[in-house]
């Protein structure tokens, strides 16, 4: 069984630190997201 590089990363991962690393990837795409709408507007 092939196991991918992602999946590797996230074996290898605690799972504090996957927590906190979706966290930031969520709030950096809100962030983003937001400055879209402003611009809009």
């Amino acid at each position: 069984m092939r196991v991918s590089h992602r999946q590797l990363i996230i074996l290898n991962t605690p799972n504090q630190w996957l927590g906190v690393f979706f966290y930031i990837k969520k709030a950096i795409r809100k962030e983003l997201f937001q400055r879209i709408i402003d611009t809009k507007e």
